[in-house]
């Protein structure tokens, strides 16, 4: 990981420290936090205080939060490498489902779903029901075809 101030490049175990600057732009003021090592904590921030050290939720490396008026975020992480691995990881887990045994109604056999939203329990299923759909609607769209020319010819 790298120093988003002077772009040095920390060790693992080398603490970050998330400091918050404010920006007042005419259209959108607002807050961007930043993850800086303690050479530029030193040179940039003399004057904020912090709180002790906690550790990253992805990657383990301390991470040390400056106080101030916002409360601590849920996640706390180094970086925007390690909020997205988190956030992704959290996705995945969201999508998932531990649900009991459902029916395919392809083939009728059970299955436990690995999505919430499985129907199937293949995709060779979910391709046979798929094929299965498709015939009904052009059987269908054929069928309406010939009886809309038998009654125009009578």
């Amino acid at each position: 990981m790298n120093c988003e101030l002077c772009g040095c490049t920390l060790s693992k175990d080398e603490p970050i420290y998330r400091a918050t600057t404010t920006f007042n732009w005419p259209l959108r003021p607002g807050v961007m936090i930043h993850s800086v090592c303690a050479k530029c904590i030193h040179k940039h921030f003399a004057h904020a205080k912090w709180l002790p050290a906690e550790p990253c939720k992805h990657c383990e490396r301390p991470v040390i939060l400056q106080v101030g008026p916002r409360k601590r975020p849920r996640l706390l992480v180094c970086g925007k490498k390690c909020r997205r691995s988190v956030h992704s990881t959290a996705a995945w887990l969201a999508r998932r489902l531990v649900c009991s045994e459902r029916v395919c109604p392809g083939c009728g056999n059970g299955f436990v779903p690995k999505r919430k939203d499985a129907r199937h329990c293949s995709p060779a299923c979910r391709h046979a029901a798929g094929r299965r759909r498709r015939s009904l609607v052009t059987s269908r769209a054929l069928g309406n075809r010939v009886i809309a020319r038998t009654d125009a010819h009578v």
